[in-house]
């Protein structure tokens, strides 16, 4: 609701504050507590620019955003979906050999067992892979649209830093080999960069160092930032 009053309120020319409710503790502290009370306080914290202000974006990355919640609310529902397989699959003690079980080999596979199950079972089986390939088609078509929303540069320097990582990182590198062998260079850089967006966020959310790098990793990479220090290079 405050995204609708918000930009009511900006189209009309109003310059607009938005609260942080948990760091504005003046409001959540006080003893009475109602809209008039909330409405007076809030006014004397901005008049004293003591407000803890929320960061609002512009329109283009709201929609981004939606999109990629979208994405994510998809790949949820993906993960529901194979959960449920997996549980059928472990009824029968049935195992896929290979290494996606959910790729095209794997859906193949997958089809072909129908019959090995009880009826009701077998409708219940076939209705989930239905699914999963509605959620496939769907999670394709939000991903071709964020590559169209996202900015070109970002994805450039996102890239150059796949192609860096999967030559030095034993994490990224494992990775890119296995997604290569199945879908190709191109998906797999891709997948990588995706990664290291996913994995620097969290990092900076966090407030957490990088979890994939080993101790022999990071003192070769001090040794040579010291280096590079002590010779005046950046």
């Amino acid at each position: 609701m405050w995204l609708r009053l918000y930009l009511g309120l900006e189209e009309a020319g109003v310059d607009v504050v938005l609260a942080n409710p948990k760091r504005t503790k003046a409001i959540a502290e006080a003893k009475l507590k109602n809209d008039k009370v909330d409405a007076r306080t809030l006014a004397d914290l901005l008049r004293a620019k003591l407000i803890a202000q929320c960061y609002v974006p512009p329109e283009s990355v709201r929609a981004l955003r939606g999109l990629v919640r979208h994405r994510i609310s998809l790949t949820r529902d993906m993960t529901r979906v194979k959960n449920r397989i997996h549980a059928i699959l472990d009824k029968y003690e049935l195992e896929f050999k290979g290494t996606d079980m959910f790729g095209k080999a794997g859906m193949m596979w997958l089809w072909s067992i129908t019959s090995k199950l009880t009826e009701l079972d077998q409708f219940i089986f076939d209705a989930e892979l239905r699914h999963i390939e509605t959620l496939k088609g769907l999670i394709k078509e939000v991903e071709t649209r964020i590559a169209k929303e996202g900015s070109p540069r970002v994805r450039w320097a996102l890239v150059q830093a796949a192609r860096s990582a999967v030559q030095w990182d034993d994490h990224y590198r494992t990775k890119y080999q296995r997604i290569m062998e199945r879908r190709g260079d191109g998906k797999a850089i891709v997948a990588i960069a995706r990664e290291i967006a996913v994995v620097m966020y969290l990092m900076i959310n966090r407030r957490e160092e990088y979890r994939f790098s080993t101790d022999a990793f990071k003192t070769k990479n001090v040794k040579s930032l010291k280096v590079k220090v002590k010779n005046g290079q950046r």
